[in-house]
């Protein structure tokens, strides 16, 4: 038994197919359907969750779940206490880790194609900016907190290592701002190299040797994707936290 939630927008047109795909299969599972996002703010829930949607994940603990409508800005009523339902859900349940792969498929055209393109995402999911802490200083100044801790840290970088070990990937890019956020780039930078080497990780610099190598740069989103510089057949695996993550895979849509 699993939670089903059909979304909004092009979600339940989504769900439909990914629904008749699974009965296709002959697996024998069993699913049912709640709602979040839209439909649910639109009853008055700031959180953008039901209640009865919750309780059913609590139950089953597997969720399928199309894209989730977030009001942008002010909502109709001129109240700013909305969250977003993706967001809700990432708190309520702890899901730290967004698994995001990279892969050139078989007669899909793309920019790269030929390249053998294997990228895989790994992003912090329930901290950084997207902890969704801010409010207004001033009429006229907003400030939004971002929020790092080193028990965040340290669970996504050990899911990364963790996972590059079970899928034979030999690099792990790490992006960071910590030349300009000193204390919370800062502390993920810090972080991401002690749990790098205590996996026995080999740095970039001054040399390259056997093993996962780990790459701590503060880097430009567009040269993360200069893919001359990076050699497919290492599989490469990107470390982020929330914001560089949504940039990064928004352009990854190119593959």
């Amino acid at each position: 038994m699993i939670t089903v939630i059909p979304g909004d927008g092009i979600g339940p047109e989504c769900m439909a197919a990914t629904l008749k795909v699974v009965e296709s299969s002959g697996t024998p599972l069993e699913w049912e359907t709640h709602s979040a996002g839209r439909k649910v703010f639109e009853k008055g829930i700031n959180s953008g969750v039901a209640p009865e949607t919750i309780e059913s994940i609590k139950k089953t603990r597997i969720v399928l779940k199309a894209p989730l409508e977030t009001p942008v800005g002010l909502d109709p009523k001129g109240l700013k206490n909305f969250k977003s339902a993706n967001v809700t859900l990432r708190k309520l349940f702890e899901t730290y880790g967004n698994i995001r792969p990279a892969r050139e498929l078989p007669g899909v055209p793309s920019p790269y194609k030929g390249r053998g393109i294997d990228i895989l995402v790994v992003r912090e999911n329930v901290e950084d900016l997207y902890a969704g802490i801010e409010y207004m200083q001033t009429p006229s100044v907003a400030q939004g907190i971002k929020l790092i801790t080193r028990k965040g840290c340290e669970k996504i970088i050990r899911l990364a290592f963790e996972l590059a070990r079970a899928e034979g990937r030999q690099k792990i890019h790490c992006a960071t701002k910590a030349n300009i956020m000193k204390f919370t780039d800062g502390l993920w930078y810090d972080v991401t190299r002690a749990v790098a080497l205590a996996y026995g990780a080999k740095f970039e610099w001054p040399n390259l040797a056997e093993g996962i190598e780990a790459s701590l740069q503060s880097i430009g989103i567009l040269r993360m994707f200069d893919l001359e510089q990076f050699d497919q057949r290492d599989h490469v695996l990107f470390l982020l936290l929330q914001l560089l993550q949504d940039v990064l895979l928004l352009l990854g849509q190119i593959f």
